[in-house]
């Protein structure tokens, strides 16, 4: 059953802290030495439920006459500080390349990059070590994924690719997936990026798109927050016609 717990110390730290989610409630509590407490001579206390905890300071004991007060002063304020959440996403990454193109012999290194890149900025990265390209390294990546734990799959796509190869793999593990494309111009590694987002918007599934070389860092990082459009100019468009391209000239 549920059970109740109530402590006491005589605290020389002179602060508790309580932590819940992502805000810190810290409190000064002094500790005056040679002086009498209550209690067995605890400074502290705390009291513990299934629904509350309760951070109490005490003060010592002193004799006061009929017309007398007396004030238990706190070293410092009690403050509750809101703590940055910083949202820690475990990714794991997977290849997609086609045999015949140019560039799949380099998927697997485009791949173990990526995921290096993302780890040097303290990125919780799980590399499958699987490059899609048919069903079974499919089926073979899905298992891998099972076991592992992540948030966010991505997709390292390292040449064109079919698109249906990426959907398989969602059919057994449906999670959030950033497209992974990369600079090349014989690879159709963007093309193909553009090609399964196509599908995504088809079919509804939102996706993140990611470009830049397996080894810039500055493709990893949180993109910069969007500028505000600046507002459109109401000055009088210019009434000069529009250059009429010259005639091709007749093949002899």
């Amino acid at each position: 059953g549920k059970s109740n717990l109530k402590i006491g110390v005589g605290h020389p730290a002179g602060a508790v802290s309580y932590k819940n989610g992502g805000t810190v409630f810290k409190k000064s509590i002094p500790l005056y030495k040679n002086k009498e407490y209550a209690d067995g001579g605890v400074s502290f206390e705390t009291f513990i439920s299934d629904y509350m905890t309760e951070i109490e300071g005490l003060s010592p004991l002193i004799t006061l006459s009929p017309d007398k007060t007396a004030t238990y002063r706190k070293v410092g304020n009690s403050s509750a500080v809101k703590k940055e959440n910083k949202m820690e996403i475990k990714i794991a990454a997977v290849g997609l390349a086609h045999p015949f193109e140019v560039g799949f012999d380099n998927a697997e290194n485009l791949l173990k990059t990526t995921v290096k890149t993302l780890e040097k900025i303290k990125v919780d990265c799980f590399d499958s070590g699987e490059i899609m390209h048919d069903l079974p390294t499919v089926e073979k990546a899905a298992e891998k994924l099972k076991k592992a734990d992540f948030d966010v799959l991505l997709i390292c796509i390292a040449t064109w690719s079919e698109d249906h190869h990426l959907l398989d793999l969602l059919s057994y593990i449906d999670k959030p997936v950033i497209l992974r494309a990369y600079p090349a111009f014989d690879t159709g590694s963007l093309c193909c990026a553009h090609q399964i987002g196509a599908v995504f918007t088809d079919i509804g599934k939102k996706y993140e798109f990611v470009y830049g070389d397996a080894d810039d860092p500055a493709a990893a990082e949180p993109p910069p927050a969007p500028v505000s459009e600046a507002p459109v100019s109401e000055a009088p468009v210019s009434e000069t016609p529009a250059a009429v391209p010259a005639e091709r000239p007749e093949p002899r």
